[in-house]
């Protein structure tokens, strides 16, 4: 078994981790209960500045793309 805290090669059937000292039976119980406890989705609020970012940036793209083909057009 792998040791979750300092990656250490444990023997099978182990009780601690020989080189940390991490308690195997403690550590499954805390993640479990960790993966329990955590929220499947993220929160609506977390993807908004995300979306607002987009927008303004294509709406500056866009604007500037109509702004140049308008420039280019008439030769000013």
């Amino acid at each position: 078994m792998k040791c979750p805290e300092c990656g250490h090669e444990a023997p099978d059937g182990a009780a601690r981790c020989p080189r940390c000292d991490l308690e195997f039976a403690k550590w499954t119980a805390w993640d479990k209960r960790k993966e329990a406890e955590a929220p499947s989705e993220a929160p609506a609020g977390v993807r908004a500045p995300v979306l607002w970012f987009w927008a303004l940036t294509l709406t500056a793209v866009l604007w500037l793309a109509g702004h140049w083909a308008l420039v280019w057009r008439t030769g000013n």
